[in-house]
């Protein structure tokens, strides 16, 4: 083939070169891509002189083979293709010349490193490990050096892998294989441009009109020996070309005419946008708001192809009920207008009716009881003290207002909310947020209740020897609710987990003692469990070795720890613990209960309406059924506990549900989405507020980035009033969770240190009681705000997210009511302040 001097007749050798060869229809999108890559590349970097055309053939050719069976619809690999390829176009020669840590010089640098993690791992894609090599030289696989086809299937697989799951977005392929190739254009390409133009602008001008200063003369070729090139006439880059499309730089170029016919593909591109920015429409209403986000992210990439959309962007920024969807596509937005490309003011807005909407979760939030429910509100009284500590209870007499000032008065100050902001409670993203956690004591006697319970420390590095008198045993730390004669299923993933498990089933003993870790110190507790492994599965296939074993265990019975023997291993996690115990059995085998039994099962019904009449999570009303308080091993007071310890799982879940459903509210609240490109530099929030404690004002604000997560929430970057509200909240929630986990851990270890069956019935019984009560306190400040709210003209309580163990404020100053400390307002304001949901019965701008 003579030599030619225009790139796109290059291309287009390249094309025909490539279809003759594979004798299969051509990737027209893939040769596209490669060609406007070579195009812009030949044309404004230094590398502009011309080529011989058979190599330039070969080396698009090659490309394009290489790449077509690839992105077929069935993703099917064709090995035996792809090394026939590169044994045709002498890239074995490279191959057999270096080592095989050595890098591929003629292959392009992903494909590459793919082949090198190829030779190391030698497996084929989807079918199991590599083949041995009997295996190989029954089957006839040619090798290569130290390639099979095999392996370079797996690197090809490898090399485009990125495009099915970028960024771990969850993209669709089709989004994924086009962001794919944007990604290739918008990043390589224009990094290419902006160096050549900036070498460009510091040319002198009188080197020449159609060449580089710094431009080579000579240059090695892959598969080739080294050869001279002439030069050629070549178009001068300017700063305009860094801002132009691959396809307008094909303008720049004198094109022959006999490669217009070729140039008709790059209408391939547009229509690829153009069903690309329709099924991004589609996503944007679906039911997922990651879709819904990562559409808009697609839309933002797409120029032209995204006008008809924008509409329905504009909508979704200031629609969309989640906040993540709105400053996705508000960014999309920003990033088009930057482009030149704005919605239309007469465009008309679309409803997106087949999204569901978040109504039921708002019909719950703006339930008002009527005044049939206020007065079955006024019902049981108790009275408490600020730690939640039930002084007296009562079934006909009445708490007054007073009553709970003088008790809160009398142990500890109190100081109200610093604004009148906090009206609705504030709280985090999600359940899954990274905001740091401050740790901090739930409550005041923490100590004493950590206290009762049997620790052993692992502070010693001294490993010991077994002796004869104790049985020796693996042990695993876990924390949770574990008592004997249940059942469990844990999921291994620990290197040092598996070996145990592998280590039991060789030995037959197939037991190990669980045992729960202390929060804070090395310490373990001494009372545990003792699993049996009755079942194993092997799922390191299925989950891509995240995960090794899936077990099933029965619980049967309690051991007494003596001694760690490898205490060390609890720090470097070289291999699990080892212990000597020794079994810890009742002492009253034969004593008579029968009536602490009977008591036991009253107070469980009669927690059980309390729980109904408060909604929320409650026991079942034949729980009798299949659970009571006799000793028997199954459906006894071992059961029963086990079901009382899901039902602090099932608090747990709801305080969690809660912070989903107000975090929008607040978001809401201080339209923390709304910030337009005339604001992106300065604070779109008044600062005059007080900060939070360790805050600091926010003195700039940063636009939104599209690789934002919404796990990660920087509070610094919030208004300084939002910012408060959700520190004190998350204060407060913090606390709330930490008292549950405390009671049940509390719980879980009397339980398990208890010498006889008539002391786990006091501790079942006292549990019981105090959830009682705790519930009462809560039902009886509901109904005193009620009463307020009622009196004074304002609006009920429609919820309230009360826990009487989490009446814990920050010491500090008084603040005055309208209507002065210890008056039904100022004790309105303070439950408002303790996160209860409702309006206040006052105007804010007296407080």
């Amino acid at each position: 083939m003579a030599a030619l001097t225009a790139p796109a007749a290059l291309a287009a050798a390249a094309a025909n070169e490539a279809a003759s060869v594979s004798q299969q229809p051509l990737d027209l999108e893939f040769a596209m891509t490669m060609r406007q890559i070579e195009l812009a590349l030949s044309m404004v970097s230094d590398r502009h002189m011309r080529i011989r055309g058979e190599q330039w053939a070969q080396r698009l050719g090659l490309l394009a083979k290489l790449r077509q069976p690839l992105f077929q619809k069935d993703r099917n690999l064709h090995a035996d293709l792809l090394l026939k390829c590169i044994q045709e176009n002498h890239w074995s020669e490279p191959m057999d010349k270096h080592p095989p840590e050595g890098p591929l010089p003629s292959l392009p640098r992903h494909v590459a490193c793919a082949l090198r993690r190829a030779r190391l791992e030698r497996r084929h894609l989807g079918a199991g490990p590599a083949l041995s090599p009997r295996k190989r030289q029954e089957e006839g696989v040619q090798t290569d050096g130290g390639q099979t086809s095999q392996s370079l299937a797996h690197a090809a697989a490898t090399a485009v892998k990125p495009a099915t799951n970028l960024g771990g977005y969850g993209y669709s392929r089709a989004l994924a294989a086009r962001l794919a190739r944007l990604e290739l254009q918008n990043k390589q390409l224009r990094k290419q441009l902006d160096a050549v133009v900036q070498r460009s602008r510091s040319t002198s001008p009188g080197r020449g009109t159609g060449t580089l200063h710094r431009a080579r003369s000579r240059e090695t070729l892959p598969g080739s020996p080294t050869m001279a090139r002439p030069r050629s006439p070549m178009v001068r880059p300017t700063p305009q070309m860094a801002e132009m499309e691959p396809s307008t730089l094909v303008s720049h170029a004198e094109v022959p005419a006999d490669t217009e016919a070729f140039l008709k593909y790059l209408d391939v591109f547009q229509a690829q946008d153009v069903a690309l920015a329709a099924s991004a429409a589609v996503a944007l209403r679906s039911e997922a708001f990651t879709e819904r986000r990562d559409a808009c992210r697609v839309l933002a990439q797409l120029k032209e192809a995204a006008r008809p959309h924008l509409a329905q962007l504009l909508h979704i920024s200031e629609s969309d009920e989640d906040y993540e969807v709105q400053k996705a596509a508000k960014n999309a937005l920003r990033s088009l207008r930057r482009q030149g490309i704005s919605p239309e003011v007469s465009d008309p807005v679309p409803v997106i009716a087949e999204k569901q909407s978040l109504q039921s979760r708002r019909e719950v939030k703006e339930e008002v009881p009527n005044d049939i429910d206020v007065a079955d509100w006024l019902g049981p009284k108790a009275l408490f003290d600020i730690n939640g500590q039930i002084l007296e209870m009562s079934l006909e007499n009445q708490v007054t207002p007073n009553d709970l000032v003088q008790i809160w008065e009398r142990h500890r100050e109190f100081r109200a909310s610093a604004t009148g902001n906090f009206l609705l409670p504030a709280r985090w993203p999600r359940c899954s947020s990274s905001i740091p956690l401050r740790s901090r004591a739930s409550r005041a006697d923490e100590d004493n209740a950590q206290g009762s319970v049997w620790w052993m420390a692992l502070n010693s590095s001294e490993a010991l020897e077994a002796e004869d008198r104790w049985v020796e045993l693996p042990v695993f730390p876990l924390s949770g609710a574990y008592f004997p004669f249940s059942e469990m299923e844990l999921s291994i993933f620990e290197p040092r987990y598996r070996q145990l498990y592998n280590d039991i089933l060789v030995s037959g003993g197939r037991r190990f003692v669980v045992v729960a870790p202390h929060p804070e110190e090395e310490r373990v507790a001494e009372v545990g469990v003792v699993f049996y492994l009755d079942e194993l599965t092997d799922v390191s296939e299925e989950s891509g070795d995240e995960v090794k074993y899936i077990c099933n265990h029965r619980i049967i019975e309690r051991v007494r720890l003596r001694r760690i023997l490898n205490p060390s291993a609890w720090k470097d996690a070289s291999t699990y613990l080892r212990a000597e115990v020794e079994p810890f059995e009742d002492d009253d085998l034969l004593e008579d209960a029968k009536e602490q039994q009977e008591e036991v099962m009253a107070l469980l019904t009669r927690l059980a309406s309390r729980q109904e009449e408060m909604g929320g999570p409650h026991f079942e009303s034949h729980i009798s059924d299949y659970a009571n308080a006799s000793c028997a091993e199954q459906g006894g007071l071992w059961t029963l506990a086990d079901v009382f310890a899901e039902y602090f799982e099932f608090l747990q879940s709801e305080k969690e549900q809660n912070l989903d459903i107000d975090i929008e509210q607040v978001y809401r609240k201080y339209n923390l989405e709304d910030q337009d490109d005339d604001n992106a530099g300065t604070a779109p929030f008044d600062e005059d507020v007080k900060d939070a404690p360790g805050g600091a004002p926010m003195s700039s604000y940063e636009p939104y980035e599209d690789d934002y997560e919404y796990e990660e929430v920087d509070l610094m970057e919030l208004p300084s009033n939002a910012r408060s509200e959700l520190w004190r909240l998350q204060e407060q929630f913090e606390e709330e969770a930490s008292v549950l986990n405390d009671d049940l851990m509390l719980f879980v270890h009397q339980m398990l240190q208890s010498r006889s069956h008539a002391e786990r019935l006091k501790i079942m019984q006292r549990a019981l009681l105090q959830e009682e009560r705790r519930l009462a306190a809560r039902k009886a400040l509901q109904s005193v705000m009620l009463s307020i709210g009622s009196k004074e003209g304002g609006p009920a309580v429609s919820r309230a997210f009360f826990d009487v163990d989490s009446l814990c404020c920050d010491g500090g100053a008084e603040k005055k009511g309208p209507a002065g400390r210890g008056s039904p307002s100022w004790l309105c304001l303070l439950v408002y302040d303790l996160n209860l949901v409702g309006a206040p019965p006052f105007s804010q701008s007296g407080a």
